[in-house]
């Protein structure tokens, strides 16, 4: 029986066993000879196999006891786009021939053909599996839907704090006079602010006269919107809790004293948590979905394949080379010679 593999087949068999080391630099016939080998065996599951029997009347060539048809001819032809008939069957017999004969050497079932035939089966296999879980339908609308009421705290979004501020820059190696006036300093704008708290524009006059915050001092010391998760880098650790710590809009917090100055801080607007509307998210909701769908049906597959074939760890015999291993690293080398 005459087994074909088309070229990209054979390619993408140099590209695995290239990845398994299999493929070695050195001793390249060796390798060939592998490629070979295992285009061949692999042959099974690239294209229809063609019995023996009632085919030699339909042969264009008997290699030994193997015969190439005129059905291997042409699609061998075809995938070359090869018009030179002696050319292709020339290819065709040089493949059964080195075939046989890594048969008859007993190449074809040494140890690192074994193992080389037994990755292969093993990714051609996980493949089909994959395919057959990309196969599945996409989920419903309602699927999705349901998915997303499940899972509403993975569509949330965070607590939002549209702030202002004012900020007066000091030393941290100020004297303690100046620290103090300056905190008194401040106390007085927070005063002022507190009187008209109602109105943004006032606490925006203070910051314009008085901020060294340069990025917000002409727009009223307004900073935009604050998440908790993406606090602006830079900003010491007491501003942003005490931003996070006011609740009510038009509220001022108290003097924050930092390392590198004071801040006052107004709230303007505050958004709390809340789940972003299904349309929006219903993209990730659909991958999400997805993926977590083909987790759990690998999770069963190999459920039910432990439930069929039985596995056992030694776990103490790992520990041994785990320990046998660790002591080999920490053993220096020995000195050369003198």
């Amino acid at each position: 029986m005459f087994c074909f593999v088309d070229l990209d087949s054979e390619r993408r068999i140099m590209v695995v066993l290239a990845k398994k080391g299999i493929c070695r630099a050195a001793g390249a016939q060796d390798g060939g000879l592998i490629f070979i080998t295992l285009a061949l065996m692999l042959a099974g599951c690239t294209r229809r196999d063609v019995p023996n029997s009632g085919t030699k009347a339909d042969a264009v060539a008997t290699v030994g006891s193997n015969v190439i048809t005129s059905h291997d001819f042409l699609a061998e032809s075809g995938r070359r786009r090869e018009a030179d008939r002696n050319k292709v069957i020339e290819g065709m017999v040089r493949r059964e021939l080195l075939f046989a004969e890594a048969q008859r050497t007993g190449f074809a079932k040494s140890p690192e053909m074994v193992e080389a035939w037994r990755i292969l089966v093993v990714n051609r296999f996980a493949e089909r599996q994959q395919e057959h879980s990309e196969a599945l339908p996409p989920p419903t609308a309602d699927e999705l839907k349901a998915y997303y009421q499940v899972h509403l705290d993975r569509s949330n979004v965070p607590d939002r704090f549209h702030v202002a501020l004012i900020y007066l820059r000091q030393s941290p190696f100020a004297q303690a006079d100046r620290k103090e006036a300056l905190l008194a300093r401040a106390e007085t704008l927070r005063q002022t602010a507190l009187a008209g708290a109602d109105d943004i524009r006032d606490f925006g006059a203070l910051a314009r006269d008085n901020s060294d915050h340069r990025p917000s001092r002409y727009k009223g010391g307004d900073v935009g919107w604050i998440e908790k998760s993406a606090v602006p880098t830079g900003w010491p650790v007491e501003v942003s809790a005490a931003m996070f710590a006011l609740r009510q809009p038009g509220e001022i917090g108290p003097v924050i004293k930092a390392q590198d100055g004071v801040y006052l801080v107004r709230l303007i607007e505050r958004q709390e948590s809340h789940p972003s509307p299904f349309e929006q998210v219903r993209a990730r909701v659909e991958y999400q979905f997805v993926r977590e769908r083909a987790e759990k049906a690998e999770a069963e597959f190999y459920a039910r394949l432990q439930a069929t074939f039985p596995v056992m760890i030694n776990t103490q015999r790992l520990d041994e080379i785990a320990r046998t291993t660790a002591v080999a690293k920490a053993t220096p080398p020995p000195m050369p010679a003198r």
